[in-house]
């Protein structure tokens, strides 16, 4: 029987041919080398898979490929198939289109085993930009205001005051900046929901309340691409773009409800909840609202009613009334833009009518 991995960094992949051979090539060349990886492809129908073969020689016996029977349409799916077939102390999730610095693993692996924690939590990375001319160029992100901080933190074990870092976005809900115990995840049963948008906010706080430890670190290991061509970039209709959107609102709400009506903290807490879907619904209606103000209110609703009609009364009600929130914010963001129009063109004619009389005054002046 092979030796136990000390860590499993799995890695969903779909069409990233562009990007998977440096993505493997900064694991290939950590410092920290007991490892193995697990790349779980959702169908790609590129040369990804080519490539990730292309890799197993480099990786002695180190890399498993996994593929999907059919495309899951998200990275959560992949990510759970990863960890059933992980067999590492602690496990490491990375995007397909990202890398890791040299001494990722062995600094993340090193504060795991030293502080014997569930959840190290890494609030610092790097972001690499395929906009910028000088392709190497990165820039440094923190999510923490606390710049100066250089040790580690231990996360306040305080479910009310970690829920308070989630909702003001000091505990980002992104897999990659979280390094994890196994068994922790196992034991505990927390595995990303089978939604298509937002996956990772439901598997965060599940996170959040199941975690004995969690320690936030400063330590900056992972690279995070800015890729222009991700699924989240791809350029939709607005009917997609409206399903894309209120897809966490309308989907995750079973995935919500289930959560908080398994535990007490809920219950005793409401505000929470509230604070939850308010979090939510704003950024849903923030990113559809553009979309929706050259339509026509019916056609609004339209496009709820076909993407998001349920058997229960009480649900079609529900949506039937954030149709009206939209269709009422989309006349006062047109009332506003008129309004925005009406005074540029007052705006306008007022200089025009200044560069006139100043014109005038200038003529009478060289009459004297």
């Amino acid at each position: 029987m092979k030796e136990i991995p000390a860590v499993s960094v799995i890695i969903p992949m779909y069409n990233a041919e562009k990007y998977i051979g440096e993505c493997l090539d900064s694991v290939l060349a950590q410092t920290f080398q007991n490892f193995e990886v697990i790349v779980v492809d959702d169908c790609s129908t590129d040369l990804s898979v080519a490539i990730v073969e292309s890799y197993a020689e480099k990786f002695d016996g180190r890399l498993k490929l996994i593929k999907t029977k059919k495309n899951c349409g998200n990275p959560g799916i992949p990510r759970n198939i990863g960890l059933n077939f992980s067999r590492g102390e602690y496990v490491y999730f990375m995007d397909n289109d990202d890398m890791i610095v040299t001494s990722a693993l062995e600094e993340m692996y090193n504060i795991a085993t030293k502080f014997k924690t569930d959840i190290v939590y890494m609030h610092r990375c790097f972001t690499k930009l395929e906009t910028d001319t000088s392709a190497e160029k990165l820039k440094f992100t923190s999510f923490l205001k606390e710049d100066f901080l250089s040790d580690p933190i231990p996360v306040t074990g305080d479910i009310s005051k970690r829920m308070d870092l989630l909702l003001s976005g000091h505990f980002r809900v992104m897999p990659w900046l979280k390094f994890l115990r196994r068994d922790f995840l196992v034991i505990e049963g927390i595995t990303f929901p089978h939604i298509k948008v937002s996956e990772d906010d439901f598997w965060t706080i599940e996170l959040l309340l199941r975690a004995e430890t969690i320690l936030s670190v400063p330590n900056a290991i992972y690279i995070n691409r800015d890729n222009p061509k991700s699924l989240t970039r791809k350029k939709k209709s607005v009917t997609e773009l409206v399903k894309y959107h209120m897809t966490p609102l309308f989907d995750g709400e079973k995935n919500f409800f289930k959560i908080t009506n398994a535990y007490d903290f809920f219950h005793d807490n409401p505000r929470y909840v509230y604070a939850w879907i308010e979090k939510v619904a704003r950024y849903c209606f923030q990113k559809i609202f553009p979309a929706c103000a050259e339509l026509k209110s019916h056609e609004v609703y339209e496009i709820f009613f076909q993407n998001f009609s349920s058997d229960n009364n009480e649900r079609n009600l529900l949506r039937a009334y954030l149709c009206t929130l939209v269709n009422v914010q989309q006349k006062q963001l047109l009332f506003a833009q008129r309004k925005f129009n009406e005074f540029n063109q007052f705006a306008a004619a007022a200089q025009k009518r200044i560069a006139e009389l100043e014109n005038e005054i200038r003529q009478l002046k060289s009459k004297e």
